[in-house]
């Protein structure tokens, strides 16, 4: 049974009491078999104790400089190619209203504000009530627009890829702007080594 596990790293720690811990980090098509495994395990000697820990690949800073030219691209485009015109920090505000990640909240119209030093933005979508033991208490559904520093890989992937197409879509061609079409280039190579 335990053939259908594929294990890419491998090791043993030992803490100050003396308990030892084996450590796997398996491969992303074990990620299905691995709790089944465990169970098998665990039915068969029941002192066994497994903890999962779930890591996410959280957006790599190659990313993160790539995005920023990109947008920097953008908003001189915008600008009629001046500089400075338009910031490049508006446009990563429209990016991630458009192609980020956000989370719904319903809460208290007067906790609305307390959200602001949370996320990157937040959108007011509508008029709620609450009903909370019987008591009905005015609510808002929030747009909670998350950071992009917040991203995994994959996330961030879609929010590049977004603005790859809104540089088309304003007439910035990916394959013949030479500036664009190698960091396109580059970012296609980079999506076909990750995947």
């Amino acid at each position: 049974m335990i053939g259908l596990l594929h294990i890419d790293k491998a090791g043993v720690r030992t803490d100050d009491e003396g308990n030892n811990y084996v450590i796997l980090k398996i491969s992303e098509d074990s990620k299905y078999n691995v709790k089944s495994i465990v169970r098998d395990i665990q039915q068969t000697d029941k002192s066994v104790s497994v903890t999962f820990d779930y890591r996410k690949n959280h957006r790599s800073l190659d990313q993160n400089a790539l995005l920023w030219k990109l947008l920097t691209i953008y908003a001189d485009a915008l600008g009629g190619g001046r500089h400075g015109d338009v910031q490049p920090e508006e446009i990563y505000y429209q990016m991630l209203n458009k192609y980020g990640v956000a989370q719904f909240i319903v809460l208290p119209k007067e906790a609305v504000n307390d959200l602001k030093s949370l996320y990157r933005d937040i959108k007011v979508i509508d008029d709620a009530v609450v009903v909370r033991n019987g008591k009905r208490t005015p609510a808002k559904i929030v747009k909670c627009i998350l950071g992009s520093s917040q991203y995994d890989t994959a996330q961030m992937s879609q929010l590049i890829d977004g603005v790859f197409d809104e540089l088309a879509a304003i007439g910035v061609d990916v394959h013949t702007s030479r500036e664009v079409g190698d960091y396109y280039d580059q970012w296609q190579q980079y999506k076909e080594a990750s995947a």
